[in-house]
Order: C-alpha cells, then structure tokens, then sequence
C-alpha cells in the first residue's frame, strides 16, 4: 500500500488531536490535511512517514486484538521459521554440487524479500488471512 493510501486512510480513521498525539505531526496540519486545506503531497518527509507508521501500528494493534496476541506471536514465529527453512534449503542446494551461483543469488533475493515483508502489516494480516482459509 503506497504512503499517501496509508495516510488517507488514517486521517479518515482518527481525530487530528489524537493523530498529534500519537505521531508529534500538529493538529493544524493534520486538520488542514482532512478539511482540504493542504495536500498530502506537500507534507514533510518526516511527518509522512510518522503517519504512515501510525497506520502500520494501528493495522497491527487491530490484527492483534482480533485474532489474539498469543496468536499473532506464533503466526509471525512460524512465518520467520519456515522463511528460515525456505532460504536455508536454498542456501544448501547453492553449495551442494546441482547448485551454482544462480541458487546463492535466489536465497539473497529470498532473504531480502522476507526481511522487508515480516516488517510489513499488510503482509502479516494477508499472512493470517492463508491460514484462516487453509484451515477450514
């Protein structure tokens, strides 16, 4: 999801007082943002991004809250582990004699993928979403 979703999203979610709250971004700019007074595109690097972070948290915190903290801990652990496995597997099969430089080249790709994906809500509630549909 691009930033500016993330942050239309969270500004129609929430009151400017509350979003300043959370984020340090002025109520002001928040409240100009929502009554069309400023774009989003004119915001601060740094304020956007606090924002989007704000977003990403609350996706969390609800995802949490929903399925149960227990839950969301052992669906990130099995995530990570089978990721390990995954990327391990592809590691073994670059050193073995079948594997070449191509295989070591797909377990960086690998690797890097998981890295920026495990970070991502999106990813861990459509993660949740897998199971769900897979267990019934």
């Amino acid at each position: 999801m691009k930033i500016k979703d993330k942050i239309e999203k969270l500004l129609a979610e929430n009151t400017g007082y509350f979003i300043q709250k959370q984020t340090g971004v002025s109520q002001m700019t928040v409240n100009r943002i929502k009554n069309g007074q400023a774009d989003i595109d004119n915001l601060s690097l740094k304020n956007a991004q606090a924002l989007a972070d704000m977003y990403d948290a609350q996706l969390i915190s609800n995802l949490q809250r929903s399925i149960g903290q227990q839950k969301y801990t052992n669906l990130v652990a099995v995530i990570t582990a089978n990721f390990k496995e995954i990327i391990d597997s592809q590691r073994d099969l670059a050193h073995s004699d079948d594997g070449d430089l191509s295989d070591d080249l797909m377990a960086d790709i690998l690797e890097y993928l998981f890295k920026k994906n495990i970070t991502d809500p999106m990813f861990i509630i459509e993660a949740a979403k897998i199971v769900d549909n897979y267990k019934q």
